[in-house]
């Protein structure tokens, strides 16, 4: 190995060598750095300067102390449940495979950190901004994603229990919007997280007819967690800053029998399915998660005091 790299000829980060077919000078960063350039020209950069070294939302990216490669260290209340970016809050589920879909938002990103990898796509321009933990996503002029939802339990199931659970603060103004949209290629549709003409929280579900939980004015620019349970034999439970706010009677949730799409930050112009409201969203969105058990409240408590 050359140490040529001592006097600013080559990174210092990176171990070189000539190849013994060409001559050619070839440098490889040590451990704990992501190459970028090639050859003699190659630049090495921390790996935890760059998407936080792979690491959770929720985790803090540093390097072992002899070999100098990424650890990823769990913030507290948190576990890894298999990779460094698979991470759960230690009272939030039964199991990490309930986790269906979660969305942290950390620094814009729509990465999906549940073991599916449904990964969202945005539409429009979205802004990160300030959330209530780390960063959120901003929705204003149109803006919204989606993901395609292909796993067969609470989309192709009647009667299987789900939860859903954001923290949501509305900047715009007191009016009918839609937070979480749930669609199908063949016509099923339905606002499940939504607000009223006049800003009131609605939950939203359907049994061959709109069943719904009402919940209170969204106080705007301000942040309010909304946990929305629902099971066979508890029906639906709404969540307002981890305190049981309203329900329904037990009903079957009638399924739509096909894979969805779940869509955050519009109804994209489907006013008109069930419960018949909603819009464009204007405010910011965090933490979101699907599960596909129904939640207990304590739970839910979890999740609303992060």
């Amino acid at each position: 190995y050359y140490d040529d790299y001592n006097n600013g000829e080559y990174d210092p980060n990176a171990l070189c060598s000539e190849d013994p077919t060409t001559s050619a000078m070839v440098c490889t960063c040590n451990a704990g750095y992501t190459n970028t350039g090639s050859a003699d020209n190659v630049v090495c950069t921390d790996s935890c300067t760059i998407e936080n070294g792979g690491c959770g939302p929720h985790a803090t990216c540093s390097h072992h102390a002899n070999t100098y490669a990424v650890k990823c260290t769990d913030e507290a209340d948190y576990i890894n449940t298999g990779s460094g970016s698979e991470e759960i809050r230690t009272g939030d589920v039964v199991a990490p495979t309930n986790i269906q879909i979660y969305y942290s938002f950390k620094g814009g990103s729509l990465t999906d950190y549940s073991s599916h990898g449904i990964h969202a796509t945005a539409f429009g321009a979205l802004v990160t901004t300030t959330g209530r933990v780390d960063e959120a996503i901003q929705f204003d002029s149109g803006a919204y994603i989606s993901n395609n939802y292909y796993p067969f339990d609470f989309s192709r199931v009647n009667d299987y229990s789900y939860t859903m659970a954001l923290w949501a603060k509305p900047t715009g103004s007191n009016s009918a919007q839609t937070l979480v949209f749930v669609s199908t290629s063949t016509g099923w549709c339905a606002h499940f997280i939504a607000t009223t003409s006049t800003g009131v929280l609605t939950v939203n579900s359907w049994m061959n007819g709109p069943v719904g939980a009402l919940g209170p004015l969204l106080t705007l620019n301000t942040w309010t967690h909304i946990g929305y349970t629902y099971s066979p034999s508890n029906g639906i439970r709404l969540y307002v800053n981890g305190e049981l706010y309203s329900s329904s009677v037990p009903f079957t949730f009638s399924a739509p029998d096909a894979p969805v799409t779940i869509t955050l930050g519009t109804d994209n112009g489907a006013t008109g399915c069930t419960p018949g409201y909603g819009g464009e969203f204007a405010g910011a969105l965090d933490e979101f998660y699907l599960y596909n058990v129904e939640l207990t409240a304590a739970q839910i408590w979890t999740l609303a005091h992060p």
